[in-house]
């Protein structure tokens, strides 16, 4: 995919509406690969979803601590500062099954409204560049879903489309951040 027509500056927002159904073969397409790609989405919630997920659920663990969480914090220091993001993206790199740190070209688990947390992967059994976006979970999310207004958008491959303006907002925002990572992992992975 040319990087060119979907890094550029994005085009201001236009109220409107418009109807868009994209054709069934695409849709086929995104639900065989759902599959392949789904660990990622889920390791974007972090730590948290990783205690869900992995919690034993032995008498021995209260509601608060688990007799699973050292597993978590293996590897990384005890700074307090450090800790939090290094538990998020050890249990992104736990659920994601990434084993080389590497590997995650860009991490963000910053969470102001119109902003979720994201990651930019390789996953080089799929020769993909993986870009995994968290969904609500938080107060800042649900203000980002509250900004409900269709707005029409164009895409190059597409024309003009409708657009939740919340969500679009907070894509086009982190588009702006990650652009250029994306280049250039496009450049030196040109077979991904």
């Amino acid at each position: 995919q040319d990087l060119d027509k979907v890094c550029p500056r994005p085009p201001a927002l236009n109220t409107g509406r418009s109807a868009f159904a994209p054709p069934a073969a695409a849709l086929g397409d995104v639900v065989v690969r759902l599959e392949v790609f789904a660990k990622y989405f889920v390791a974007a919630y972090g730590w948290p979803m990783y205690m869900y997920m992995h919690c034993c659920r032995w008498r021995c663990c209260g509601p608060l601590m688990c007799c699973c969480r050292p597993r978590l914090y293996q590897g990384f220091s005890e700074d307090t500062g450090a800790m939090r993001h290094s538990k998020h993206t050890r249990a992104l790199m736990l659920t994601a099954e990434i084993k080389d740190p590497n590997d995650l070209l860009l991490v963000s688990f910053k969470n102001p409204v119109f902003e979720p947390s994201y990651f930019i992967a390789l996953d080089h059994k799929e020769k993909a560049i993986v870009v995994a976006i968290r969904g609500t979970n938080s107060l800042a999310d649900v203000l980002t879903d509250l900004v409900a207004e269709p707005v029409d958008f164009e895409l190059p491959s597409l024309g003009t489309i409708q657009a939740h303006k919340g969500m679009l907002m907070a894509a086009q925002r982190i588009l702006a951040e990650i652009c250029n990572v994306l280049q250039r992992a496009a450049e030196e992975r040109q077979d991904y």
